[in-house]
This record gives structure tokens, sequence and C-alpha cells, in this order.
């Protein structure tokens, strides 16, 4: 009776077709001869004695993405035949929220897209504006409706839009924003705030002042891992876009939020991996707590004779004691520069801005495991929450070279 029930019903299965007709039984007696096989076919209930699980099928009414551009590669159509200073950032507005997309290489013009559809507002914030010589800064960023067989952005250039921002935990649901940058009469700069993974925490809001711009978010849940963007509220003919660039605070995974236990101490990084805070006292974040460092797009004014390697970074925590102790580290890479007869020579340290000028503090050199040629890594005592840097003195004695990697 197996044999011909498998015969009728099972002879187009793969099972069949590789034992030649042998059936499941008799493969299980093979294996396991103490196994009785069944003389008949056991009828069951139609469903379990006891109410398992229940399915119910319903049909979605999420529309579908839309679909992906024709490439993933887009040309950055830079001004001046610049190129991307490193800094540059890449992000997509879908809806109301925000996607951190990709980072062009330092050097290129081209970005390498993750994730993108048609449709997508698709934005390249490249604010730098200071540069270690040979290289020049950067003021270039640019907007555009993600469409079907179109690869190109043209950026737009403005060197007064270098706004230097401090996002900054001032409760356990509390943030204040902090805006340095001059518009002319009659523009409004604006704000939105999002968090990592999710919608916007704020509808557009209008920032007030003059010069200095502040504005206080209040949330309805303990501070997140955010993005702020930030945008003149104009409009432009043409191809250029309107003044633009955002700010994270803890974005990328570097951040640490409360509640968290941290047995071995706190560690937290920038979003672009270069600078880092740790600190084997803290251990436990309270609810609403946090620690985060901050890669910045604007920098405090630099003295005349000091060069800035890299970008600076902003340290926060709330509550601001958590980071008074530690350790702070930053990545640069060397400065190629030869320096006259006679002359000692000068190291990079790491500044700390007090509010009105640069603070040197001792650094220790070194080389990070497994970094790339020419890498080094500058760590200094925490001076607490604010703007860390790794300055040059530069002095008058200072020849700038072509910088030879392998």
């Amino acid at each position: 009776a197996l044999q011909s029930e498998w015969d009728a019903k099972c002879s187009q299965t793969e099972a069949y077709a590789q034992l030649q007709g042998r059936t499941e039984w008799d493969t299980i007696h093979t294996w396991y001869p103490w196994v009785i096989t069944p003389s008949a076919f056991v009828t069951g209930p139609v469903a379990p004695p006891v109410t398992l699980t229940s399915i119910t099928f319903v049909t979605p009414t999420v529309t579908p993405p839309n679909p992906p551009p024709s490439s993933d590669l887009f040309n950055l159509l830079y001004v001046d035949s610049e190129t991307s200073s490193g800094e540059a950032r890449g992000f997509v507005y879908r809806g109301d929220r925000i996607y951190e997309v990709g980072k062009p290489a330092k050097g290129s013009t081209q970005l390498e897209l993750t994730g993108v559809q048609v449709s997508d507002r698709l934005c390249v914030y490249d604010i730098n504006d200071n540069s270690e010589a040979p290289e020049t800064p950067r003021h270039q960023f640019g907007c555009e409706t993600v469409v079907l067989n179109d690869n190109e952005m043209q950026m737009t250039k403005q060197v007064p839009w270098q706004p230097e921002v401090a996002l900054l935990q001032t409760g356990p649901q509390q943030l204040t924003l902090w805006v340095t940058q001059t518009v002319a009469s009659g523009q409004q700069l604006m704000t939105r705030l999002y968090p990592e993974s999710g919608d916007a925490l704020s509808g557009e809001v209008a920032l007030t002042g003059s010069g200095v711009y502040s504005h206080v978010f209040n949330l309805v849940e303990p501070v997140p891992a955010v993005y702020v963007q930030l945008w003149v509220n104009e409009a432009l003919d043409g191809l250029d876009t309107r003044r633009e660039v955002v700010a994270d605070r803890g974005a990328g995974g570097g951040g640490a939020f409360g509640p968290a236990k941290h047995f071995s101490g706190v560690f937290v990084v920038s979003s672009d991996g270069k600078a880092s805070f740790e600190s084997a006292d803290v251990t436990d974040l309270k609810a609403g707590e946090s620690i985060t460092f901050q890669s910045m797009p604007g920098t405090p004014p630099l003295p005349a004779n000091k060069l800035i390697i890299g970008q600076s970074y902003r340290l926060d925590a709330y509550p601001a004691t958590l980071v008074n102790g530690g350790t702070v580290r930053i990545q640069y890479e060397e400065a190629p520069i030869v320096q006259a007869a006679s002359v000692s020579a000068a190291a990079p340290a790491v500044h700390f801005w007090n509010g009105s000028r640069w603070i040197e503090f001792d650094t220790t050199i070194s080389t990070p495991t497994n970094a790339a040629d020419g890498i080094q890594e500058a760590a200094a005592a925490s001076q607490g929450i604010g703007v860390y840097a790794v300055l040059l003195d530069t002095g008058e004695y200072f020849t700038y070279l072509p910088l030879v990697q392998k």
C-alpha cells in the first residue's frame, strides 16, 4: 500500500527520481532497522488539539520602493576643477527620513551610492573651511532629485558658507543647537532634526539670532543619535543649490547612549572614525545620558602660526562631568613639510578650543596598528566637553613638499 501510494502521488519528486522509486519509509528502515514501518495510514485531526498559532494574511498597504537609479556611481561636477577634500559626505532625504549613503574618496569626483532610489533627494556636502597645504579649503555642496538615466550632480561653491555648528545635549530629552554663520538681511537660517533611524524629530524650524543662531529641541524620548540639517531659505536659478549642510551627533554607531553598562569603560568614535574618546572611570550610563564625538563642518578661527591637520571634532556629554577624565585621540595624515637648517622640529599636538583661543596640551604621537602609510595618531588628556583638533606650529621656516606614499 505504501509503495502504491508513493508511486501514484510522489513519482514527480526529486526524492523519487534520486532513489529510483524507493519510499521514504524504506530509506528510514535501511538506516534504522528497529523502526517499525506502518502498515496503514493514520488519519489525524484536521487541526492540532490545542490552539498553537494563527496566521492572518494581510494585503500590503506600503507603497513598493522606487526603482534604483540607472547607475550607482554619481559624478560630482566640482566648481573650479576642485576634487573631494576627504571630508565630503553623501546623504539621501526620503520622506521624513535621512540616510547617509557614502563618502567620495579624497581627491575624487565620484560617489558610489548605497540604497538610493529614484525620487530621493541626494545631497553631497563638502564643507572643509581649513586644510593643510597644498590642499585648499572646500566650500562646495550640491543637491538634486534622483531620476533615471542621470549620474551627474552639479556642485555649488560658496566660500562664505562655512557654518560652525554645535549640537549639544542639555537635558535627558533636550538638544541645543548653536550656529555661527553670517547670512544677508532678509534671509532665514532653517534647521530640521532627524534621528539616525526613524522619522524626523522636528518640522522645519527657523533659527533665531543674528550671526550666532540657536534653537532648543525638546524631545519626547531620551536623546538618540541624530543628524541636524541646516540651510538658508533661498531660491536660486539654474543648477545652483541653496546653502546647506548636515552635522551629526553620535551617528554611525560611534556614540554611547544610556542606559548601558560598559565593563571596561566607555569608548566613543566620531562618524568618520578618526577621533575617539576613552574613559576607564565611566562604566555606567543612565537613561538620558550620552557621550559623543561630533565631526564638525566648521572650525573655530586658527592663529596665524597654526596649521590644522585634518578637521576639528566636538566632544559632548550629558552630564558634562562624564568626560572630565579620559583620553582623546585623533588620527591624522602627516604634513608634507621640510624645515630650514638649525630650526628645531615642531610636532603636531592636540589643541583644545576654550571658547576664545586654542590651547596646546601634552601630546603622545604614535602609529596606529594596521594604519595606512603616513597615518599618525595624537593622544592627549581630555579637557572636558568642547572642540579638539590636531594643530601644527608652522613658524616661519617651513616649506611644503608633495607627500609620497606607497
